[in-house]
């Protein structure tokens, strides 16, 4: 059995302890800051072992510019909000699901979603050990800083300094391409993959970070993310950013007395940001994902990593000039429908919908059919209908189309459209949002999995590696966005038992899953408001 992966680190904190470890493991990487050891993992069903490290620190201790972590003896985890505010705690590890010993591996970095206020590459989902042993590749996960740890919204903090959660996976990004190679990893064969608000971070890092000479990766993989028009459906009801923070403040008793603590840079701002710094860590998790889980603090437009229009600098294409592949699933907005049951309580609750109102009682008709032939047998389906697509398909449509029309970029697009029982969530949610993570990384749970659960997530894995592996070159099994064709172009539909060539896909014409976006595209051309995912 060859190692073939890796995944879990444990940092040696002695001489002494680093080499007992190293006697009872091949899982040891001598990295320029000191040594990791990890342990040897196998996946049931793939030849290949996998050498899994969890928890190497790529961050330097908050003090002054973001930099890689020195030489370290262990890793530390402090929890006070001043070392998740300036980036010790969350970005302090990457996970690295990487190919054993053999150099020259192609890298995929996954960077996970939550609407930057939760979730974690630690998450059993985002295990990458099946997708690293069967397709011979290096995953790696990373950390970074949420909520207001990593989008604090502080007038104390300048705009180019807000958006440290960006700052951090930039970061981890440079440690990746310094260090990669001690992993097996090639650090010129790297591809971005995130979902929501993962892949809506991959969208900025596309988007903002175009210097050929400098990009630390080559191609690019978004599930249900894209930040072009992350603003379109700002959550009703959250308190946004820049009335979050005082919130926050007032409620850690750190509001100052003198007032005039709203003006940036003002002593006052300053004084009450260093007055939260010393709130226990877990007390502010405490307030924002308790009571006061509306608090949203949301990126700010920095133009250095988010810029204020995405949408005009991908048009001009002033963005990596890189191959893409786009996706989204079929029931998007099941998870964000909430309690509205009705079109008008919906439109009431998102105004930039009111104006096309005709338009949505059309064409997602009550106890009809809607665009993708669902079943809108009430409000609720047809409200989660149109955000799936408002939100996810139509914007997966228009970056598809423009960066391979316009920019002339090898550009794939995918549908995803299965359900299965151990990984759903409740009546009614049918294929939502994130459900095709755990098919992705096949760590979908092996209860009552099926045949072709295991097919579909083995043809999932093995086009999304493709695609990493040579993206310029093969293609993910289907031919790209605009190659020859008139108007339309092919979508690939993960699917179950659709395919009679048993390729877990079939090939489809976007016009099939695109028929509603002209209904929204006036929304898009408005550009109002800020991303929040």
């Amino acid at each position: 059995m060859k190692p073939s992966s890796v995944t879990a680190a444990l940092v040696a904190s002695s001489g002494a302890d680093l080499a007992d470890a190293a006697a009872n493991t091949s899982a040891v990487a001598n990295l320029k800051s000191g040594v990791v050891v990890g342990a040897q993992k196998t996946f049931p069903g793939a030849e290949t072992a996998v050498n899994e490290f969890l928890g190497i620190p790529y961050a330097a201790p908050p003090v002054g510019a973001p930099a890689l972590r020195p030489p370290f003896a262990a890793c530390a985890m402090v929890d006070t909000a001043e070392h998740h505010e300036r980036g010790l705690l969350i970005r302090e590890c990457v996970r690295p699901c990487v190919a054993g010993p053999s150099p020259g591996r192609t890298v995929m970095v996954w960077i996970h979603g939550g609407g930057f206020k939760s979730g974690s590459a630690s998450m059993a989902r985002h295990d990458g050990t099946s997708l690293a042993a069967h397709q011979d590749i290096v995953v790696v996960s990373l950390n970074y800083r949420l909520g207001p740890f990593g989008f604090p919204n502080s007038p104390a903090v300048s705009t180019g300094a807000q958006n440290v959660g960006f700052h951090d996976q930039r970061l981890a990004l440079r440690w990746v391409r310094e260090n990669i190679a001690r992993f097996g990893g090639d650090p010129a064969k790297v591809t971005l993959f995130g979902e929501s608000s993962g892949a809506t971070s991959v969208s900025r890092l596309v988007g903002t970070m175009n210097d050929t000479g400098s990009r630390p990766f080559r191609a690019a993989i978004q599930q249900s993310g894209l930040y072009e028009t992350a603003w379109a459906m700002d959550p009703p009801g959250d308190v946004l950013g820049p009335a979050a923070w005082p919130l926050l403040v007032k409620s850690l008793n750190c509001t100052s007395s003198k007032g005039n603590s709203s003006t940036p840079g003002s002593a006052e701002a300053e004084k009450e940001l260093a007055c939260v710094r010393t709130a226990p860590a877990s007390r502010i998790r405490a307030l924002i994902n308790g009571p006061s889980a509306s608090w949203s603090f949301y990126p700010v437009d920095d133009d250095i990593t988010q810029l204020a229009d995405p949408d005009r600098a991908r048009a001009e294409g002033h963005i990596a000039k890189i191959p893409l592949l786009i996706g989204t699933n079929a029931n998007e907005g099941t998870m964000w429908t909430g309690s509205w049951t009705d079109l008008a309580s919906y439109v009431a609750a998102f105004p930039m919908l009111a104006p096309h109102a005709a338009a949505l009682n059309s064409t997602y008709p009550l106890e009809g059919r809607g665009p993708n032939g669902e079943l809108l047998a009430d409000g609720w389906h047809v409200n989660a209908a149109i955000d799936t697509d408002v939100e996810f398909t139509c914007p997966a449509s228009r970056v598809a189309q423009d960066t391979a029309f316009h920019l002339g970029l090898p550009v794939w697009r995918y549908w995803f459209n299965a359900t299965f029982p151990n990984t759903a969530l409740g009546d009614g949610l049918g294929v939502y949002h994130s459900s095709e993570i755990p098919i992705v990384f096949g760590s979908y749970p092996q209860a009552n999995a099926t045949a072709e659960e295991a097919r579909l997530s083995a043809a999932m894995q093995t086009a999304w590696a493709d695609f990493a592996k040579d993206p310029y070159g093969a293609d993910p099994g289907w031919r790209p966005v605009g190659a020859g064709d008139a108007g339309g172009y092919p979508v690939a539909a993960f699917d179950v038992g659709t395919d009679p060539s048993a390729k877990g896909w079939a090939l489809m014409d976007n016009g099939t899953v695109d028929s509603a976006c002209g209904v929204f595209e006036p929304i898009y051309r408005q550009r109002v408001g800020s991303p929040w995912w």
